[in-house]
C-alpha cells in the first residue's frame, strides 16, 4: 500500500510539472507575439534651409511597424550654439520651432516601441537670411495730392528679419527724373504738376536688397509712364489719346461689362493724402462716336462741363404717378468731358444695392463708385462690344474749374448771321449727336468746302443743335435756313409726293417729352434744297440749350422706314445754318 501512495503522489506531482511547463511555454508563445519591428522610419535627411525669424512647423512624424501600426515620434532640437531648443506645441498640436539663431539646429526624432525599445533619425535646419528688408509706410504705392503739400520722409520705417539695425537711402524723381532738390531736411515739398517717385532703398548684411516705390501725383496726367494697375479690367498707358500732354489711361471696362458697369474700380487705388481738398476732377473721353454714354447715378456731389467749359444738364423725368427723377448725364462718344466729385458731400442717388457704403471725404479714390451706362444703337441699342474710356489729368482741387483747358474757338469769321457752314472742326464738335446718328465733315459734295455728312440708323435720327457756332441766342430771330441735300440709293429710292425726307425742329419739354415747331418734307434727290424752320415762340430759349433737336426721317407710302444699319444707302448733307 506503501508503494501505490508514493507511486500516486509520484503521478500527481509529474502532472503537475508537466502542466506548469506547458503553460509556461503558452505564455512565452504569447509574449513573443506582442513584439514588433519598425519596418517605416522616413525623416528628411537633408539639410532644409530656413530664413531667419521663420516659425518651423514640424508637422506630426510616424513610424510604422510590422502589424501596421503607428508610432508618433517624440522631437527634440539643439540649437547653432549646442543648447536645447524650445518646441511649442500650439492649441491645435502642432509642434513648432522659432528659428532665430543663424546657423545649423539639428533635429532628432526619436520612436520607442515594444515599450522600452528605441529608434531615432535626424535631420539639420540651416538658418541663413534669404529675405529683403522690409519696409513700413503709411504711403500707398500710388497715392494723390495737391501743389504745395509737404511730404516727411521719416514716414519710412525699415527692419529685417535678422534683428539687425537697417540703414535705407530715399531718392526722389520728378516725372522719371532725379529731382533730390525738392526735398530739404527729410521733407519732400510738392511744387510741381505731375508725378514725384520717392524711391527708398536698404541691404541687410546678407546682400538682400529692397527697392520700393511710392508715386505721389499732383496731376495724373500720365505724362511719366505712371500709372495704377487695375487688376479688373484691360488698362494701359496709350499714346492714342490725351486730353493733354501726349498720353493718357485706356480703361477696358465695357470688355467685362457690355452694358453697365457699377463699381469702384475706375480711378483705381489712390490714396488722397490732402484730407483739405473738396474735390477730385478728371477728364474722361468714351471712344466709340455712335456711343451715347450715360452717367446713370451719382453717390458723390457731381459736375460734369464738356470741353468748351458748359456744364451738363441732368434731365428731369416726370413719372405717370407724379414722381419726379433725374435721368443723370449724357456724354457723347469720341469727346472729353471734365467730371468734378465733390468728395465732402454724399448724395447716394441712383441703385446702391451692388456697392459698399459711401462716405464722405474717402481715403481712397477707389472709394468712389461710378454707374455707367452705353448705348450703341449699331448692336440693338446695347454696348455689346468693346468700348474704350479714356482719362487724363485727375487732381485734387478746392476749384472746381481749376485745370480746365476748354476749346478755343476757330479764328475763321461767320457770314453775318451764320451759325454753321462746317468749314472748321469746332462747328462739329458743338454738335451734340444722338445715339441713333453718326455724323461727320465732308468735301464730297461741294469741292473746296465742308458740309456736314449725316447718316441716320433708325427710325428717326437726330442731333441737338448749340449755340458757340456764332450767335447764343434765338431772340428776335423767327426763323433758321439751312441747305440739304439728299443722297439715296436704296431700294426706295423714287422721291415724291410717297416717298420724301422729313427734316424738323424739335424742342424737348420738361417732361423728356418733345414738341415740334416746324416739319420740312423734301421730295427729290441729287440736289441742294434750301429750307426754312420757322421758330416762333421758341426763340426765347438759348441756342446754346441741349433742347433743340434736329430730326431727320424717311418716309416711304406715308410711313416712317428705318434707313438701315449705318450702310450709307442713305445720306444727308446740311450746310449753311443761318438765323434771320
Amino acid at each position: 500500500m506503501k508503494k501505490k501512495h508514493k507511486l500516486l503522489i509520484l503521478i500527481c506531482l509529474l502532472t503537475v510539472f508537466l502542466s506548469l511547463t506547458l503553460i509556461g511555454c503558452g505564455n512565452t508563445e504569447n509574449q513573443g507575439s506582442d513584439k514588433v519591428k519598425i519596418v517605416e522610419f522616413e525623416v528628411n535627411e537633408f539639410t532644409t534651409t530656413i530664413d531667419i525669424g521663420t516659425e518651423y512647423d514640424f508637422g506630426k512624424v510616424f513610424a510604422k511597424d510590422d502589424k501596421g501600426n503607428y508610432h508618433v515620434a517624440e522631437i527634440s532640437v539643439i540649437d547653432p550654439d549646442g543648447e536645447v531648443a524650445e518646441i511649442i506645441t500650439t492649441s491645435s498640436g502642432k509642434k513648432t520651432l522659432i528659428c532665430s539663431k543663424f546657423g545649423f539646429y539639428t533635429v532628432t526624432y526619436t520612436v520607442t516601441y515594444n515599450e522600452t525599445e528605441k529608434i531615432s533619425k535626424t535631420a539639420k535646419l540651416d538658418v541663413v537670411d534669404i529675405s529683403e528688408p522690409s519696409l513700413k509706410t503709411s504711403l500707398y504705392e500710388h497715392n494723390i495730392g495737391s501743389i504745395g503739400q509737404k511730404i516727411s520722409l521719416d514716414d519710412f520705417v525699415v527692419s529685417d528679419n535678422s534683428k539687425e539695425e537697417i540703414t535705407h537711402e530715399v531718392d526722389v524723381y520728378f516725372n522719371g527724373v532725379l529731382d533730390n532738390n525738392s526735398v530739404s531736411e527729410g521733407v519732400l515739398t510738392l511744387e510741381k504738376e505731375g508725378c514725384y517717385t520717392i524711391e527708398v532703398t536698404a541691404s541687410d548684411s546678407s546682400d538682400n536688397k529692397m527697392m520700393k516705390e511710392f508715386n505721389i501725383y499732383t496731376l495724373m496726367d500720365f505724362e511719366a509712364n505712371k500709372c495704377f494697375n487695375n487688376p479688373t479690367y484691360a488698362t494701359q498707358i496709350t499714346s492714342d489719346e490725351s486730353y493733354d500732354g501726349t498720353h493718357s489711361y485706356e480703361f477696358g471696362a465695357f470688355d467685362n461689362h457690355y452694358s453697365y458697369f457699377n463699381d469702384y474700380s475706375m480711378l483705381g487705388c489712390l490714396q488722397i493724402l490732402d484730407e483739405d481738398m473738396k474735390y477730385v476732377s478728371f477728364w474722361i473721353k468714351f471712344q466709340n462716336p455712335n456711343y451715347s454714354n450715360i452717367l446713370k447715378a451719382r453717390y458723390h456731389e457731381t459736375f460734369i462741363y464738356d470741353q468748351f467749359g458748359d456744364e451738363l444738364p441732368r434731365y428731369l423725368v416726370k413719372y405717370e404717378d407724379g414722381r419726379e427723377d433725374y435721368e443723370g448725364y449724357e456724354l457723347f462718344g469720341d469727346r472729353w468731358y471734365k467730371i468734378v466729385i465733390d468728395l465732402t458731400k454724399v448724395v447716394q442717388e441712383g441703385e446702391t444695392e451692388d456697392i459698399a457704403e459711401v462716405v464722405a471725404k474717402p481715403q481712397s479714390l477707389d472709394l468712389i463708385p461710378f454707374y455707367w451706362g452705353a448705348w450703341d444703337s449699331m448692336n440693338g441699342c446695347n454696348a455689346q462690344r468693346s468700348q474704350y474710356i479714356y482719362l487724363d489729368n485727375i487732381m485734387l482741387t478746392n476749384d472746381p474749374e481749376s485745370g480746365f483747358k476748354p476749346l478755343q474757338k476757330s479764328d475763321y469769321e461767320f457770314p453775318k448771321n451764320c451759325i454753321a457752314d462746317f468749314e472748321s472742326k469746332d462747328q462739329l464738335e458743338a454738335l451734340t449727336p444722338s445715339w441713333n446718328t453718326k455724323i461727320s465733315l465732308t468735301d464730297e459734295i461741294i469741292t473746296g468746302n465742308n458740309a456736314l455728312k449725316f447718316v441716320p440708323y433708325a427710325v428717326w435720327s437726330s442731333f441737338g443743335i448749340k449755340g458757340l457756332l456764332g450767335v447764343d441766342e434765338l431772340t428776335s430771330y423767327k426763323s433758321m435756313t439751312a441747305k440739304v441735300y439728299i443722297k439715296d440709293e436704296s431700294e426706295t429710292n423714287a422721291y415724291g409726293d410717297s416717298t420724301y425726307v422729313v427734316v424738323a425742329l424739335r424742342y424737348r419739354l420738361e417732361d423728356s417729352s418733345y414738341e415740334e415747331i416746324i416739319s420740312v418734307p423734301i421730295k427729290t434727290t441729287e440736289n441742294w434744297v434750301n429750307i426754312e424752320l420757322p421758330l416762333g415762340t421758341y426763340n426765347q430759349y438759348p441756342l446754346s440749350s441741349r433742347d433743340f433737336d434736329l430730326c431727320i426721317f424717311k418716309v416711304v407710302n406715308e410711313e416712317v422706314v428705318a434707313t438701315g444699319q449705318y450702310n450709307d444707302k442713305v445720306t444727308i448733307y446740311l450746310d449753311d445754318f443761318y438765323v434771320k
